[in-house]
């Protein structure tokens, strides 16, 4: 065993081949370039069943108003839907209730709380803005 690295680089277990020590060949294909089809590389599957009954639909403002009402800005999602700069300032809106919850200053009744009304008047318009692009 003193000639280890010379025998092989495998060790006596390896393959034995006669003369330098060789690598192992890549046993995988080469890389071919792919075809030119204009179709895509991608299944396409669409949406879930759950999103499309959510998020598709024309937004009801019977039920949108209510949802943000009692559930303030989590209820203000269903308005929303997926528009991203709403979200956004959905998130900087979540912030600011945070703070003013977190603030020494006196908590108005739970009903009219501004936080809750501001969600209610915003539903409104979040759900006549996503039914106006949806061409509903």
């Amino acid at each position: 065993m003193i000639d280890y690295p010379s025998q092989s680089p495998w060790g006596p277990h390896g393959p034995q081949t006669s003369g330098p020590p060789t690598t192992t060949p890549n046993p995988t294909a080469p890389w071919s370039e792919p075809s030119s089809s204009n179709q895509p590389a991608y299944g396409g599957g669409g949406d879930g069943i759950l999103i499309a009954l959510l998020f598709r639909p024309p937004k009801k403002l019977w039920l949108a108003i209510p949802l943000a009402w009692f559930f303030g800005p989590l209820g203000l999602l269903y308005a929303i839907g997926d528009s991203r700069s709403q979200l956004m300032a959905l998130a900087a809106f979540v912030a600011g209730a945070i703070l003013l919850h977190l603030s020494p200053l006196p908590s108005p009744p739970p009903r009219f709380h501004p936080i809750l009304l501001s969600c209610a008047v915003w539903s409104i318009f979040a759900a006549r803005a996503w039914n106006k692009r949806h061409n509903f």
